[in-house]
C-alpha cells in the first residue's frame, strides 16, 4: 500500500538516510522534497513517514553520512576540500559534490583550497560560484590566496 504524502510532511529519505520535508506535490506522482538546503525529487518508495521511524533509528540519523574533514571555525562548522595537483574539470566536479555535502550536512561554510599555482582552478571556482543562488558570499583566505571560503 502506498504511502501518501503531503505538502509539509516531515520524511525519510532513504537514499540520504536524512530526515525532509515535503515541498510539492509533482504531477508525475513524485515528491519534490528538500533535504537540508538541497531539493529532490522523490518517488513515494523512496521515502518513509518520520513516524514510521523508531526513536532509536532517529537518535542515529543525527551522526550519519558526516564527512570526515570538519573544522570549527569562529562562524560555525566548515568542511575542507582539497583540489591540489587536479585537472580543473576535476576539481569542479569534486567542488559540485562538496557543495551538495556542504548543504545537506549543513555546514556554515566550506573551505577549498586551492592553491596558487597558475591560478586556473581558482578562476574556474570564483566563476562557478558567482551563479549560484545557495552562496551568500566568497571569499579569498585573508592569510592564504590559495584558499577560498564559501559561505551560505
Amino acid at each position: 500500500m502506498a504511502t501518501e504524502f503531503k505538502v509539509k510532511d516531515e520524511v525519510y529519505v532513504t537514499a540520504l538516510k536524512k530526515l525532509g520535508v515535503v515541498k510539492r506535490l509533482e504531477k508525475t506522482g513524485k515528491f519534490t522534497v528538500l533535504v537540508g538546503n538541497i531539493e529532490m525529487v522523490c518517488s513515494a518508495s523512496e521515502l518513509k513517514p518520520r513516524e514510521a521511524l523508531d526513536k532509536s533509528s532517529l537518535k542515529a540519523l543525527k551522526g550519519i553520512a558526516k564527512p570526515k574533514v570538519r573544522t570549527k571555525t569562529s562562524e560555525g562548522q566548515s568542511l575542507r576540500v582539497d583540489l591540489h595537483g587536479m585537472r580543473v574539470e576535476d576539481a569542479m566536479r569534486l567542488v559540485e559534490k562538496s557543495l551538495d555535502r556542504a548543504l545537506i550536512d549543513d555546514y556554515s561554510s566550506l573551505e577549498l583550497v586551492h592553491g596558487i599555482g597558475t591560478g586556473a582552478i581558482r578562476e574556474a571556482l570564483h566563476k562557478y560560484l558567482a551563479t549560484l543562488n545557495v552562496v551568500a558570499h566568497f571569499r579569498l583566505d585573508d592569510q592564504n590566496a590559495g584558499v577560498t571560503w564559501v559561505h551560505f
